[in-house]
């Protein structure tokens, strides 16, 4: 069992390293494609937003994969969905919202949060993308069909 452990956590840090790896190979071309031809590229903003988002997902995997074993029926935490996976998305897209800039005064307001962020430094967007991922694997649980979810009143 212990093996089993070193083997699973080993292949979960390779596969977490590869990610990483993956994300700056394409920060990389987007540098080049950007000193070339003085545009961003969406294509390269989503891809790495995927790999970083996957990454969170990863960390999430083992949440899961017990729950999965698990008998019952699937149910979402709604509160974690509304107050961590959507403000953690919206965060997570910032830099497309840049991408697809527009002069629009709703899309201002919509958008100013995420640009306030950006001026302090684009760290936060990657913080978000993980959180994104983990939030969304670890927002679906079983409930058995015995028991019920206790509430607070």
């Amino acid at each position: 069992m212990k093996n089993n452990n070193w083997l699973k956590y080993s292949g979960y840090i390779l596969l977490i390293a590869a990610l990483i790896y993956l994300d700056g190979y394409v920060e990389k071309q987007q540098y080049i494609y950007q000193r070339e031809t003085f545009n961003l590229s969406f294509v390269y903003f989503a891809i790495s937003m995927i790999i970083k988002i996957s990454i969170g997902l990863l960390l999430g995997l083992e949440y899961i994969i017990k729950e999965i074993r698990k008998e019952g029926n699937w149910k979402i935490n709604l509160s974690k969905i509304i107050l961590m996976v959507i403000p953690s998305l919206y965060f997570s897209m910032s830099y497309l919202f840049m991408y697809l800039y527009n002069d629009n005064l709703i899309y201002r307001i919509l958008t100013y949060p995420g640009f306030i962020f950006i001026q302090n430094g684009s760290g936060f967007v990657f913080v978000f993308q993980l959180v994104l991922g983990y939030s969304l694997i670890t927002s679906f649980y079983k409930q058995s069909k015995g028991i019920k979810k206790e509430t607070i009143t």
